[in-house]
């Protein structure tokens, strides 16, 4: 599968953190572990994400656009 920009991010409540691309087809077993200095370097655009805290999420519809940053759904 080609490389898809980060346009998901999930803060959870006990501290892990996910970067998705936000398709809905993908399962658990497309879950890739990686160091965050290598996310970073393929996506430099992440430095701009605003914080966000612990049980939010931060979402945009294209690599181009704006965060928004809410809590993350209960049914997530």
């Amino acid at each position: 599968m080609a490389e898809q920009p980060v346009l998901l991010f999930l803060h959870e409540a006990n501290g892990s953190l996910q970067f998705l691309c936000g398709a809905e087809s993908h399962g658990a077993d497309d879950a890739v572990r990686v160091h965050v200095s290598h996310l970073l370097d393929k996506n430099p655009d992440l430095l701009d994400m605003p914080v966000v805290d612990p049980g939010h999420e931060a979402e945009r519809s294209a690599q181009d656009r704006t965060w928004t940053v809410q809590p993350i759904p209960d049914d997530y």
